[in-house]
C-alpha cells in the first residue's frame, strides 16, 4: 500500500525530471504550479507532451534508422559477423561514422537559429570566440576568453579527482589501504591543481 501511495501521491512531483516515463516530475510540476492559471498550466503541459514525445524524438529516430541500415549493410553486404569482437568493433566505428554524417548533414542543411538567439546564447554562455567568429564580432560587449586550455586542464583534473576519490575510498573499504591511500593522494593533487589555477585566474572565471 505504501508503494502505491508513494507512486500516486509523491513520486510524480518529487522526481526532478520524468525521463522516459510520462508520469511527470518536478520539472513539469514546477511549470504547472507557476503558470498564470489552470488554462495556461493545462495547455503548457499538453504542449510539452506533444513537443517532447511527438516532435523531439524524430531526429533520434532518423539517426537510429541510419545506424540500423548501416549495421544491416555491414552484416549482410560485407559479411561482418557481430559475434566476432574485432568485426563488432569495426561495425560500431563505421555505424557511428555513418550516423554522424547524417546528423551533421541535418544540421547544415536546415536553417540556423536566428541571429538574436545566437547572440543571446553567446552573451550568456561566453564560449571561446575561436569558433564563433561572426557572432563574437557582433557581441563586442563580451570580452573574448583565451583560457580554453586551462579549462580543459581543470576538466581533466576534476574528473581525476572524482574517480580517484571513488576508487581510493573503495580500495580502503575492501582492505587495500596502501593503494587506496595512493589514489586519495592523487585525488588531493588533482583538487589542488584546480584550486590553485582558479585562485590564480580568479574564481569569477567559473561564471564567465
Amino acid at each position: 500500500m505504501i508503494t502505491f501511495f508513494v507512486y500516486i501521491a509523491v513520486n510524480w512531483w518529487a522526481t526532478w525530471y520524468p525521463g522516459a516515463e510520462p508520469g511527470g516530475g518536478g520539472y513539469i510540476a514546477q511549470r504547472i504550479f507557476c503558470a498564470k492559471d489552470e488554462k495556461h498550466s493545462l495547455l503548457a503541459t499538453l504542449w510539452f507532451n506533444v513537443a517532447h514525445y511527438a516532435i523531439r524524438p524524430w531526429p533520434w529516430v532518423l539517426i537510429a534508422f541510419a545506424s540500423f541500415v548501416a549495421s544491416l549493410t555491414l552484416q549482410f553486404g560485407f559479411g561482418m559477423n557481430s559475434d566476432d569482437p574485432s568485426a563488432f568493433a569495426w561495425m560500431v566505428l563505421i555505424t557511428v561514422s555513418c550516423s554522424t554524417v547524417v546528423w551533421l548533414a541535418g544540421t547544415f542543411l536546415t536553417a540556423p537559429e536566428k541571429k538574436e538567439t545566437l547572440l543571446a546564447f553567446y552573451r550568456r554562455v561566453r564560449p571561446s570566440a575561436a569558433l564563433w567568429g561572426p557572432i563574437a564580432k557582433e557581441a563586442s560587449d563580451v570580452a573574448p576568453t583565451h583560457d580554453g586550455l586551462f579549462n580543459l586542464m581543470n576538466w581533466f583534473a576534476g574528473c581525476a579527482f572524482v574517480y580517484l576519490t571513488l576508487f581510493g575510498v573503495g580500495k580502503i573499504i575492501f582492505g587495500e589501504a596502501l593503494l587506496g591511500a595512493g589514489l586519495l593522494v592523487g585525488a588531493a593533487l588533482a583538487a589542488t591543481l584546480v584550486y590553485t589555477d582558479l585562485n590564480r585566474r580568479g574564481w569569477k572565471t567559473v561564471l564567465e
